[in-house]
């Protein structure tokens, strides 16, 4: 929380909400391939390893200057 108050400054609001996102999401990912917090596991694909990449991509795109 404390993080994105200071980040907000240099990313601006669009980049703090999608860097958030894409950051949640790729957690998704790792809980669901170790299967923490009691959840199913399910294998890391190449599909997913792609939505991180172009999630990682579309932060770039909205955080560049």
């Amino acid at each position: 929380m404390t993080t994105a108050l200071v980040t907000v400054r240099s990313l601006g609001a669009g980049g703090v909400t999608a860097a958030t996102i894409a950051g949640q999401l790729a957690t998704a990912v790792v809980v669901d391939h170790f299967g923490l917090l009691g959840v199913e596991r399910q294998p890391v694909t190449a599909l997913r390893l792609v939505g991180i990449a172009l999630l990682a991509g579309g932060v770039f795109l909205v955080v560049r200057d």
